[in-house]
């Protein structure tokens, strides 16, 4: 699949610096102790556009006051499709120990302010966003079960592409969202992209908006759009519009509003 070339450094560490640090590693953000959420977004193949950017102004204005929203750049490795399974899977895995630096104090072991992590995969994104919650999970639960405990994981995946390299058919629904403390999964299903209509029921629960979809909109860019504009307020919990829509808090989704995992919701 070759070698990854997006920078992984997006966080700054806490760790002492060393006297040689990358050019990557010194313009990291820092996530300081009165952050309590953070929000990372991983684009679909071939990089941002208007839909995503979208996504960002709208997360950016919710957390404004108290979080950190990242979209990561990872254009160069996620052309193409298939091979962007397998790198975005190992960037998201090492985006995960960069970020666990970025909120571990190392000298007293406990986590800073952080308290909820919401890691959102657009189309073929989703190998990245999932591997950083399973590593995530995966590494705190190794270093003690109150940690893992103590931080809230969320993973949130919009019209995921399931097939990881050329043999990972339906990887995605029997792996998605495992570690996650929440995960769900907005689905088109009249699509032609290949492997993005069908629900991960194994560990996500699924919301299928395709009877929403306007004519104008392609299927596989739908999910991203709708998801947007229920953050921003369009949309209430059941699929419809919302004249005057309302911002609400960020979009971690509190215990008493998660869908069962293993559900499907068509709107």
């Amino acid at each position: 699949s070759g070698s990854v070339q997006s920078a992984v450094d997006v966080f700054q560490s806490r760790k002492p610096l060393q006297d040689s640090i990358s050019q990557c590693e010194a313009s990291a953000i820092p996530i300081p102790n009165n952050v309590k959420d953070v929000t990372i977004i991983f684009h679909g193949a071939g990089g941002q556009d208007s839909n995503t950017d979208e996504l960002h102004r709208v997360l950016s204005k919710k957390y404004e006051n108290y979080g950190i929203v990242k979209m990561i750049d990872w254009a160069k490795d996620s052309v193409d499709i298939l091979q962007a399974s397998v790198k975005g899977s190992k960037i998201g895995r090492d985006l995960a120990k960069n970020l666990l630096d970025a909120i571990m104090d190392p000298t007293s072991g406990t986590i800073s302010g952080v308290r909820n992590i919401h890691v959102i995969g657009i189309s073929v994104g989703a190998f990245a966003a999932d591997q950083l919650i399973q590593t995530l999970h995966n590494e705190l639960l190794r270093q003690s079960a109150t940690r893992r405990k103590n931080l809230n994981l969320q993973l949130t995946l919009l019209d995921p592409f399931q097939q990881k390299a050329v043999l990972g058919v339906g990887y995605g629904k029997r792996v998605f969202g495992k570690g996650a403390d929440y995960a769900q999964q907005y689905l088109n299903t009249d699509d032609p992209v290949p492997s993005t209509n069908e629900p991960c029921l194994e560990h996500c629960a699924t919301v299928d908006v395709t009877r929403l979809r306007p004519d104008e909109v392609f299927g596989h860019d739908w999910p991203l759009i709708y998801y947007t504009q229920k953050l921003d307020g369009s949309f209430d919990s059941s699929g419809e519009i919302v004249a005057n829509g309302s911002s609400g808090r960020g979009a971690i989704i509190p215990l008493n509003e998660q869908m069962a995992i293993g559900s499907l919701k068509k709107l």
